[in-house]
């Protein structure tokens, strides 16, 4: 399908406006039509370079809508409303089986390569890969995401405000 995305093309250059190809959601993903997307100060470190970033880069890690399509295996549902988050975890791993799964250790490692939980990348444009940022990419009108990084939420909760629990609002409560 395609979609509008704004794209960091390399570190140090400003965000264009480009049309993308997103590939349908893999095993256990959803396909997330954005709602609202926070803007967070990693943002803004991903384009100035001082977070290395692969790129191009679709950024954003934190937003909120609705759920269009599944992929095999999602526990996700079709017409869910959810708020996205930037740190999901496989469940399985060592540090996840110890009850640690902000420590993922299928995770963390595969955040900072631009794709999914697989390693691999659902957006390109002309053939060529774009990546993804923490797993969302939400400066775009809709995302595929891992079913780990969907929070289901009330149909009625406004998806303005949801759109910033998953990064601005946690980090607000984590440093009180």
């Amino acid at each position: 399908m395609k979609i509008r995305a704004a794209v960091l093309p390399a570190a140090g250059q400003a965000l264009e406006i480009q049309e993308l190809d997103l590939a349908p959601p893999g095993p256990q993903e959803a396909l997330v039509r954005l709602a609202w997307s926070g803007v967070c100060h990693s943002d803004q470190n991903a384009i100035d370079g001082t977070t290395p970033t692969p790129c191009p880069s679709v950024l954003g890690h934190e937003g909120a809508g609705v759920i269009e399509a599944v992929g095999p295996g999602s526990r996700m549902v079709v017409g869910q409303h959810v708020a996205l988050s930037w740190a999901p975890n496989c469940g399985v791993c060592e540090e996840c089986s110890r009850g640690l799964r902000h420590l993922c250790g299928t995770a963390w490692p595969a955040m900072g390569k631009g794709g999914l939980m697989d390693g691999t990348s659902r957006l390109s444009h002309g053939g060529d890969t774009v990546f993804h940022n923490s797993f969302l990419s939400t400066f775009a009108e809709a995302c595929v995401v891992p079913d780990a990084s969907c929070v289901v939420i009330p149909d009625d909760a406004p998806l303005d405000v949801a759109s910033i629990v998953g990064c601005a609002v946690t980090t607000g409560i984590g440093a009180v």
